[in-house]
């Protein structure tokens, strides 16, 4: 699963990706086959990374943090 949050908003941020691990887990409940492929949880860009790792994130995108010399 896969999801970002709004930019400049780190509430709502943090929010979106405990929303997007809850629903992990409650199809990951149900059992089903699909549920066995959700290795994945791909949330947190640069900006709000941290509030996605602490959400279960497994991959975060880095790209600005990583590129961007103005970026701190």
């Amino acid at each position: 699963l896969m999801c970002m949050a709004p930019q400049g908003q780190p509430d709502v941020a943090k929010e979106t990706f405990e929303g997007l691990a809850t629903l992990r887990r409650e199809l990951i409940a149900e059992k089903s086959e699909r549920a066995a492929t959700l290795t994945e949880l791909s949330m947190g860009m640069s900006e709000d990374w941290k509030y996605a790792i602490s959400a279960g994130s497994t991959m975060v995108r880095l790209g600005r943090a990583v590129f961007s010399p103005d970026f701190c």
